[in-house]
């Protein structure tokens, strides 16, 4: 929902007229305050060129009352910003000095429960506006609210209903939305699909004293480029096109090439517009962009869905490597990354015929991360995740998305966050709801030949993450 425009902080001194400043995408409006402090005021249209996975209050779903919210582009522009420009030489490279700039720029949080408290620390914030803190305004119109899209369907097959990926929508990406086998089997053409809402757009008013622009557009930039909005932005849902800044066509020119290559010296290019590089020191485990970007970018595609399902399509390839007992690829034979074998060993400490290291290296892919032994009698389902309650989670490094390009075509961007390791020493197996045994970190770590079964996407490679783009590289092969 769309909030009132911040008032004149002084009704007796009207605003002065309009100024114009233009400078490609920096083209803004800068007005003056009665305090004399220069704002800042632009609007920015966008389209979604992917669906959006929830966005509403309530996760994994959409609210068409609050289907974009502020504070969810709040937090995503708060992280871009220290994505960005959180290694300053005056942070010193330490947290509690980036931190209190972050909120000079982006305001602070309330920690309190309390409504009316939440009322009133927002009443001052507005208060404080012109001299302080961004300002964001959403408006979604009734004619921007998209369509329902689902992203599975029930396919009858000899005699029994199975889930099958639909729309476009790669599966792999979608997988928290797909119902459990065991719903499929008991209700059949009954069970319940759930909707994601395609060609969704909205508007964007920004606020901000004209001495933050640097740091904002630096913000918006990242968000736009590598972001989203709504759930799942790493795996591509919600990914933005920006159509137009204070009514005008954001230009071609504006776009990376339509050309791999030349898309990934573009964007290393306008990363280091954006930066301060001189003396930068990022504070530790904060994710972040380096000006050597790991990324990969391929394409042109036409669709932004044909970009979209390339770079999910390696990904599974990559982190289901399987064969079948003679050695071929097969999407149903057995795996050749260790964890499900380090499970076992678990379960069956008498096993001595498994050899695989007691490793777990798809950790980096994020966590939790989900094995299911359907082979085990009974079957088992086993979470690795963080170890302290509350905070089970650890976001991905890894971003996959379309970004739209020159000439109305579309690139993928695999791209790695650096500076952000895994948060804990120890990590949480668990099953049937509690925590059943623990691994160290060091076990989510592979030394080189370690894994010889998947030298073919590994290499000599020990990082994951950095092997999966050279796999991007080799055409997923």
């Amino acid at each position: 929902m769309s909030r009132k425009p911040l008032p004149n902080p002084n009704p007796e001194k009207p605003w002065p007229p309009d100024v114009k400043k233009q400078s490609g995408l920096r083209e803004r409006t800068v007005r003056t305050s009665a305090g004399e402090t220069r704002i800042v005021v632009q609007t920015r249209e966008y389209k979604l060129i992917t669906p959006l996975f929830g966005g509403g209050i309530e996760p994994g779903a959409n609210d068409l009352d609050n289907l974009i919210r502020g504070p969810e582009i709040r937090g995503q522009l708060r992280f871009w910003w220290r994505a960005i420009r959180g290694g300053q030489p005056e942070f010193e490279g330490k947290l509690e000095k980036m931190k209190a700039r972050e909120d000079e720029i982006w305001g602070t949080a309330s920690n309190t429960s309390n409504q009316r408290e939440v009322d009133e620390l927002k009443k001052e914030q507005e208060k404080q506006a012109w001299n302080g803190s961004v300002q964001i305004e959403v408006e979604v119109p009734k004619d921007g609210q998209g369509q329902p899209i689902k992203p599975f369907k029930l396919v009858l097959k000899n005699g029994k209903y199975k889930i099958s990926s639909d729309n476009g929508i790669p599966g792999y990406a979608a997988f928290p939305l797909r119902p459990p086998e065991e719903e499929v089997k008991r209700m059949g053409q009954d069970t319940p699909l759930a909707e994601l809402r395609q060609n969704v757009e909205f508007s964007l008013r920004i606020t901000f004293p004209e001495k933050w622009t640097d740091d904002v557009l630096a913000s918006l930039w990242a968000w736009e480029t590598f972001g989203g909005v709504g759930a799942r932005t790493r795996r591509g849902f919600g990914a933005l096109l920006l159509e137009k800044i204070d009514g005008k066509s954001v230009e071609d020119e504006n776009l990376p090439p339509a050309d791999s290559q030349r898309a990934e010296a573009w964007l290393k290019t306008q990363l280091l517009a954006y930066k301060n590089t001189n003396g930068e020191t990022f504070p530790a485990n904060v994710p972040h962009l380096e000006a050597t970007i790991n990324s990969r970018v391929p394409g042109p595609f036409l669709h932004p869905q044909d970009a979209w399902n390339e770079l999910i399509g390696r990904l599974y390839r990559f982190r289901q490597k399987r064969v079948d007992s003679r050695g071929y690829p097969s999407l149903f034979g057995k795996s050749l990354w260790p964890e499900a074998n380090a499970l076992r060993r678990r379960l069956h400490p008498d096993w001595k015929q498994i050899r695989t290291p007691d490793k777990f290296p798809r950790a980096a892919f994020g966590l939790p991360l989900v094995f299911h032994l359907a082979h085990e009698h009974p079957a088992q389902t086993i979470t690795l995740q963080n170890l302290e309650d509350g905070s089970e989670r650890w976001a991905s490094r890894l971003i996959l998305k379309p970004i739209p390009c020159q000439e109305k075509q579309f690139l993928g961007l695999a791209m790695v966050l650096d500076g952000s390791e895994l948060p804990e020493e120890t990590l949480a197996l668990t099953r049937d709801g509690g925590t059943w045994q623990t691994i160290s970190k060091e076990q989510t770590q592979i030394n080189p030949g370690e894994l010889p079964e998947l030298n073919q996407i590994l290499g000599k490679e020990t990082d994951i993450l950095r092997a999966f783009l050279k796999f991007l590289s080799n055409g997923g092969n």
